[in-house]
C-alpha cells in the first residue's frame, strides 16, 4: 500500500495510542491514576505489532532525511529555530518529504478485531483520531 510519510508517522503514532493510556479522575474527591487499556482481538494485536515494526525503518528513514534537511538549511549547524533565515524553506521542504509516498507492505486487520462494540460498552471508545489513522489498514468486508 502507498502511504505519505506523514500517514506513516500518525498511523504509528495511533498504534502507540492502542497501548491505552493513564488519565486521572476525580472519585469521592480524590484524583486517582487509572489506566484505560483496550480490548482488540490478538490476530490484531500481533497484527499491528508487525506493522508497528515495519512502520518503525520508514520512520527512522524519515528522521534521517529531516536531519539532512536541518543540516543543509543550517549550513551545517545542525539546528534551526525560526529566526534563521533559512528556516522558512526548512518548513517548506519538510513539508515535501511528509508528503512523499512510499509503498509498504503492512497486513490487513479485520474491522470486527478492534471490538468497537465491546471497547465502547466498557467505555473505553478508540478515539476518532486513532480510527482515521488507522483506516488504510482496515479490510473492507
Amino acid at each position: 500500500m502507498q502511504l505519505t510519510k506523514q500517514q506513516i508517522l500518525a498511523l504509528a503514532e495511533a498504534i502507540t495510542g492502542l497501548d491505552g493510556q493513564h488519565l486521572t479522575q476525580n472519585v469521592e474527591g480524590k484524583v486517582v491514576s487509572i489506566f484505560r487499556s483496550y480490548r482488540l482481538a490478538h490476530t490484531a494485536r500481533w497484527a499491528l505489532a508487525r506493522i508497528q515494526g515495519c512502520l518503525r525503518v520508514a520512520i527512522d528513514d524519515f528522521n534521517r532525511a529531516k536531519d539532512a534537511l536541518i543540516a543543509h538549511h543550517s549550513n551545517g549547524a545542525g539546528v534551526l529555530n525560526p529566526q534563521h533565515a533559512n528556516f522558512a524553506q526548512f518548513v517548506a521542504d519538510l513539508e515535501k518529504l511528509k508528503q512523499e509516498a512510499i509503498e509498504l507492505h503492512l497486513d490487513q486487520i479485520n474491522l470486527a478485531d478492534l471490538k468497537l462494540e465491546e471497547n465502547e460498552k466498557a467505555g473505553h471508545e478508540l478515539p476518532i483520531a486513532v480510527l482515521t489513522a488507522l483506516q488504510p489498514l482496515i479490510k473492507a468486508q
